[in-house]
């Protein structure tokens, strides 16, 4: 079977998680992209966020707004999953 992931996909906390907010194939490509290897803290989701946000912001010289959209939309998501493991 073919894997859309390198190597294994990132583990979340299962301290944090409960039954019903097992992590999904959305999940993990948020991750990536936001280069997590795990669920992380919304403090730690926010910093990246920031840092990544500067990098691909469209009025920057080597801006890249197809990233910059696809971030904001990964960050909605995986603060939406904190919220629920919270």
């Amino acid at each position: 079977t073919r894997s859309d992931f390198k190597g294994t996909p990132p583990k979340a906390d299962s301290s944090k998680m409960n039954s019903r907010c097992r992590l999904t194939v959305s999940d993990f490509r948020a991750l990536e992209f936001m280069r997590f290897n795990k669920l992380p803290s919304k403090k730690d989701l926010r910093q990246r966020y920031i840092k990544l946000a500067h990098s691909y912001h469209p009025d920057r010289p080597d801006g890249n707004e197809e990233r910059f959209k696809k971030l904001a939309e990964h960050y909605a998501h995986l603060c939406h999953r904190i919220q629920l493991t919270s």
